[in-house]
C-alpha cells in the first residue's frame, strides 16, 4: 500500500470520528495501520487523543490487534516511530474502548 495514500486515508477517517462521533472510523483507522504496519502519523494521533473520549466507543479488539503487529515489529522503529508507538499505548488510558 501506498503509505501517502494510507496517511490520507487515515487523516480522513480521523476527522470522520470527529465529525460524526461513530468509534467505526477509529475501528478503520486502526484496521488500515495494522495493514500498513506502522504506528498512526502524528497529525492523525493527536487528532485522536482530542477526540477519544467524544466518540462512541472504539474497538478494544481491534486496537489490541493493531498494537500487537506493532509489538512484533518495534525492534525496527526509529526513535520517531517508537514515540508514537507508546503514544499510541497511551491511548487505551482514555477510556474509550470498549
Amino acid at each position: 500500500m501506498d503509505p501517502a495514500l494510507a496517511e490520507k486515508a487515515v487523516n480522513h477517517a480521523v476527522r470522520l470520528a470527529q465529525a460524526t462521533g461513530k468509534g467505526t472510523w477509529v475501528d478503520y483507522a486502526f484496521e488500515l495501520y495494522t495493514i500498513v504496519k506502522r504506528p498512526l502519523p502524528a497529525p492523525a494521533l493527536e487528532r485522536l487523543y482530542e477526540s477519544m473520549r467524544k466518540v462512541a466507543p472504539v474497538s478494544a479488539s481491534v486496537y489490541r490487534q493493531y498494537l500487537s503487529v506493532l509489538r512484533e515489529i518495534e525492534a525496527e522503529f526509529g526513535p520517531a516511530e517508537r514515540f508514537l508507538f507508546r503514544r499510541l499505548e497511551g491511548l487505551e488510558a482514555l477510556g474509550a474502548l470498549k
